[in-house]
């Protein structure tokens, strides 16, 4: 067995650069996976209040779950890694078995390397995590914007023990896996474990850009679907957008280097300068082969980059809006149902508040929607589905005189025959500007209205600003509609906040039997809106790196597998003369092709996916996406950049340490 860990250690020693993506990669999981798993222990040294503590409950609920995720996605990587590793060391452990050992003897050698590197990567990762957390803590407490006062330094042990034991689930699966693939090899294979470049079966340029075109028309197909759909409901149309665009980018990857490839050697100035012709070989053999693999890729990445720059936006979004959408200090909804709804002014006086602290919305379903409201003029720019997809309610102007005493603003009168509209969505602010601009017409209830006012208010308490649009419209019109529901709004003025707090309470004793009313303050719904916000955050920074790490980790080891299969190539051009700088230079144009590929059809997706993204973001509020696209952009220039460049000086560090 000494003998075994000595071979081990040894193998580890010679191969470091081999094992240096995967022991970092590996870090750099634990590292991340042990700090988001310690969020639940911030509370020990955060001073906390009741709704903020379980905020940080919850936080630590979703940071949980999506582990889970995370733990599976990095089994696939280890195995994905180690299936390279294996084929990178085929013929040396060919030889092992030609000098005796048997498929045991050395399933135990790769059963000890794999531990004494997991080993050390979790003692790394979990001491790397530590020092993390220290700092997510503070971030954390800055978003609760929490009492540091107490502030220490905090080891996290169900964090800890939920690390090793995950990962140690994670290594046992990989070494059952690496020993299942030694006992199916061949001593034969092993020993001529050497790679052809795949050659270009097909030569017919026609061919290759019938297949581009319908990769270039399946993929617009899904951009149509998606820009359609606008990502609002999970419809045949975002199910063919995702089936559309998934065949359309392994089609793309499949056609479009054989297409390039085609083109480079019908210019003879530019294929046969230099090594440029064997270059483009290289290139082609690694393309071609692993177009699925370029296709998973691109996919990922837009998952990342999407998750990563949403989760932001959202988070942004939530902040900037949330004190502009709780204008009263405590509200109560109450949807109505088959039942009499009780009287919520009444509940309120009762329970103490007097009746100019409160104010009553009573809002009616209604037959109409933007569209309805609108010349060609005024829409310009949002498309008839788009206006036939935002309803309109409907309120007297008794009920919104009623709100605007509350807010302190001026009342209004209107005419039987005048209508007014009340917005609070940011995104609908354009389409309000023009119709407020052009005025118009329109019928309700069999009668024409004069549209003489749209104005921008917050009517109610909301976490989030969800009114399109609210008619104003006198009494006698609303008589056959039906009544949706009723928002009571209070104001406590001048009163005792403990006072106010109880009289709140004992309204909420009243309706707590009412399974469609429920009370809001706004102290509450601040404390619970940074909790949401956090999780957005940390979910969307947490699944967006692993992803981009991921798909780093997947084009870097099988380009170092490729470069360790093709020493004799480089070797051989060596000995005709090819200088080293040629080599170096031959080295970083592949693999540069190989992480440029799939980033760039990459960043087209993302493009027109964070824009639908972001449509739906900016419904919620103002949107600053270019803020959030450079930060996205810095990230995955960072973690591309830094595995290119590991991915480079390792491949050339291989070639050139055969070539002297």
């Amino acid at each position: 067995m000494l003998m075994y860990f000595r071979l081990a250690v040894g193998n580890i020693r010679k191969s470091v650069k081999d094992y240096l993506i995967y022991f970092l990669t590996l870090t750099f999981g634990i590292c991340l996976f042990y700090s988001f798993n310690s969020i639940g222990a911030q509370k020990a040294m955060l001073v906390l209040s009741d709704p903020q503590l379980e905020s940080l409950s919850v936080i630590n609920e979703v940071m949980n779950y999506f582990s889970g995720v995370i733990s599976a996605v990095l089994v696939f990587l280890m195995v994905y890694a180690n299936r390279f590793l294996i084929k990178r060391r085929k013929k040396e452990l060919g030889i092992y078995m030609v000098l005796g050992m048997n498929r045991l003897s050395v399933s135990a050698i790769l059963v000890l390397e794999t531990v004494l590197i997991g080993f050390v990567s979790l003692v790394c990762g979990l001491v790397m995590g530590v020092v993390a957390s220290h700092f997510l803590s503070i971030v954390t407490a800055n978003l609760f914007k929490a009492d540091l006062s107490s502030f220490q330094f905090i080891f996290s042990v169900p964090a800890f023990v939920k690390s090793i034991v995950f990962f140690s689930v994670i290594f046992i699966l990989d070494i059952v896996l690496n020993t299942f693939t030694i006992s199916r090899l061949k001593l034969i294979d092993l020993l001529y474990a050497k790679v052809r470049n795949d050659e270009l079966r097909n030569k017919n340029l026609l061919f290759h850009s019938l297949v581009f075109l319908l990769s270039v028309i399946m993929i617009g197909v899904s951009y149509h679907l998606i820009m359609k759909n606008g990502m609002m409901s999970l419809d045949l149309e975002f199910q063919g957008s995702i089936l559309f665009g998934s065949l359309g980018t392994v089609l793309f990857f499949k056609s479009f280097t054989s297409i390039l490839i085609l083109l480079l050697t019908k210019h003879g100035r530019v294929y046969y300068r230099g090594i440029n012709m064997f270059t483009v070989k290289q290139i082609h053999a690694k393309l071609t082969g692993t177009y699925l693999l370029m296709a998973l890729v691109c996919i990922l990445m837009l998952i990342a980059i999407g998750t990563f720059s949403t989760g932001m936006g959202i988070a942004q979004v939530l902040e900037a809006n949330l004190e502009e959408s709780l204008p009263f200090d405590a509200g109560v909804d109450l949807w109505v149902q088959d039942d009499v709804p009780p009287d919520l002014v009444d509940i309120a006086v009762r329970s103490g508040f007097s009746r100019d602290q409160i104010s009553l919305e009573r809002v009616y379903f209604t037959n109409m929607d933007l569209k309805s409201l609108v010349n060609a003029e005024a829409y310009h720019g949002y498309s008839d589905d788009f206006l036939a997809s935002i309803k309109l309610q409907a309120m007297s102007i008794d009920d919104y005189n009623d709100y605007l005493r509350l807010a302190g603003e001026p009342i209004v009168e209107l005419k039987q025959d005048e209508a007014i509209v009340v917005y609070d969505v940011n995104k609908l602010k354009s389409f309000y500007d023009d119709l407020s601009r052009v005025g118009g017409k329109f019928d309700f209830g069999g009668m024409t209205l004069d549209l003489v006012d749209v104005k921008r208010q917050i009517l109610s308490n909301r976490p989030v600003l969800t009114n399109t649009g609210t008619l104003i419209v006198n009494e006698g019109l609303l008589v056959d509609l039906e009544l949706r529901a009723h928002f009571m709004n209070i104001d406590y003025r001048d009163m005792d906040q403990l006072e106010a707090t109880k009289a709140f309470g004992k309204i909420i004793s009243s309706i707590e039997r009412i399974y469609y009313a429920f009370g809001t303050l706004r102290e509450d719904i601040l404390l619970e809106s940074v909790g949401i916000k956090t999780v957005v955050s940390y979910v969307g920074v947490y699944v967006g790196i692993i992803f981009m790490m991921s798909s780093a980790v997947m084009l870097a080891l099988q380009q170092l597998t490729e470069t360790s299969d093709n020493v004799e190539r480089y070797l051989l051009l060596s000995k005709l003369g090819v200088s080293k700088k040629c080599l170096s230079s031959s080295i970083f144009n592949q693999i540069a092709s190989y992480f440029m590929f799939p980033l760039a059809l990459t960043v087209v997706h993302s493009i027109v996916g964070i824009n639908v993204a972001s449509n739906i973001v900016r419904m919620l509020g103002d949107l600053d996406i270019w803020l959030n696209l450079w930060i996205t952009a810095g990230f995955t220039l960072a973690i591309f950049g830094s595995y290119f460049i590991i991915t480079y000086i390792s491949a050339k560090a291989v070639i050139m340490q055969n070539i002297k």
